[in-house]
């Protein structure tokens, strides 16, 4: 069974010294831009002794790992990332022929009081502590944010991936109240307000 990520983000220093939502998160951009430079600019020196590197990771891991335990942060973290900070208003998640819509808001305030917050743990030889952030729910990962170092391409960017069945099911068991707007649209909680009034229009 392939699991289904949604890439939330895939951002390199640029956007982390320069965009005002993630530089007004109490410290946040500062740590996001100290996991990309604990890493060298060029990535043939990063390959030649990537332990080294991946020991100075550690730290600025840890520091963000502590920063989205703080509910608020968590809050205002998801808030940008998934919506653009009030953007976009629903998160429409397609499944086989439905679409299912949730509001943004309804979204975080379920999301930030079910996830837990932790660095990521070695499962295999090779493998380091404390290289992620990961996002639990029931002691089940949902979501990580991690260092893509894997190419030319995608080097020293920071990436948050979502899964897709396991978000969908934890919206749904916590927003019971919904509504089938028309044949394949189900509309939930705060949202179902809002869309019928534009779909009755």
């Amino acid at each position: 069974m392939v699991k289904k990520k949604w890439q939330i983000f895939l951002y390199g220093k640029t956007r982390f010294s320069e965009d005002y939502d993630f530089r007004g998160m109490n410290g946040i951009s500062a740590i996001f831009l100290e996991c990309i430079n604990a890493f060298p600019e060029s990535r043939e020196e990063y390959l030649k002794n990537k332990i080294i590197y991946k020991e100075k990771l550690k730290i600025p891991m840890k520091k963000l790992c502590e920063k989205l335990k703080e509910k608020r942060l968590l809050e205002a973290f998801l808030y940008k990332s998934i919506f653009n900070s009030g953007e976009v208003n629903y998160l429409v998640i397609k499944v086989g022929f439905n679409y299912h819509i949730f509001s943004n808001k309804e979204v975080v305030k379920v999301l930030s009081e079910r996830i837990i917050v932790e660095n990521s743990k070695a499962r295999q030889i090779g493998q380091m502590d404390d290289q992620k952030v990961v996002f639990k729910v029931d002691n089940r990962t949902i979501g990580e944010i991690e260092m893509r170092n894997d190419s030319n391409v995608h080097y020293r960017e920071v990436k948050f991936w979502l899964n897709k069945d396991k978000t969908f099911k934890i919206l749904q068991e916590n927003i019971q109240k919904r509504f089938l707007l028309k044949e394949n649209i189900i509309i939930y909680g705060e949202s179902i307000k809002k869309l019928k009034k534009v779909y009755n229009k």
